[in-house]
């Protein structure tokens, strides 16, 4: 099968791939020797990667091979686990899209719409910063894969998570300590 035909993704969609998860690596390391500029870069590379590569990876939509969408799915292992993600995004997201109860994304909305710090310190923006740098990797990073484990659901969502064999779950929880060590115990 010619590269072409394996590659559901446009030629520049991989380039733009390899060259953001390059970056993101070199943000880490940046990062790890407590550079001031890394701090702003690794987040956002962070995010880059798991809204473009891991997303269209769980969609099955970066390559006609799994273990390249299944390979694609852990760049977004910054912002979220690729289990959780399936059943946040994948099983709950787009089978109930807007439905309040069914789809989390529904939680953000009203999220945004109240706010979160005082109105008369701090501007609307820095709630939207309060919540992409603090709220949204504690909750995604610590408090949803606890609740999965132990509620077998992901918050705010009808998405069963208890299908999943005891070997892949022990997989995902041995990933989520990995990040959890790599991005918030070894630096420190």
């Amino acid at each position: 099968m010619s590269s072409s035909k394996c590659c559901i993704s446009p030629w520049r969609a991989w380039l733009f791939a390899v060259f953001v998860f390059g970056a993101f690596c070199r943000a880490y390391v940046a990062w790890r020797r407590w550079s001031a500029a890394s701090l702003v870069a690794l987040p956002l590379l962070g995010q880059l990667l798991a809204f473009t590569v891991m997303h269209d990876a769980s969609h099955n939509a970066l390559s006609t091979r799994r273990w390249a969408n299944v390979l694609g799915g852990y760049c977004g292992l910054t912002f979220t686990s690729p289990h959780e993600w399936t059943l946040q995004h994948v099983l709950s997201h787009h089978l109930y899209p807007n439905v309040k109860g069914m789809d989390p994304d529904v939680v953000h909305v009203d999220r945004y719409a109240t706010r979160m710090l005082p109105a008369n310190v701090f501007p609307k923006w820095c709630d939207v910063l309060a919540i992409w740098a603090v709220a949204l990797p504690v909750g995604l990073s610590w408090l949803a894969p606890v609740r999965v484990l132990l509620r077998g659901v992901y918050p705010g969502t009808t998405a069963e998570g208890r299908h999943v064999n005891p070997a892949r779950t022990a997989l995902h929880v041995a990933g989520r300590l990995a990040h959890l060590y790599a991005f918030f115990a070894w630096p420190f």
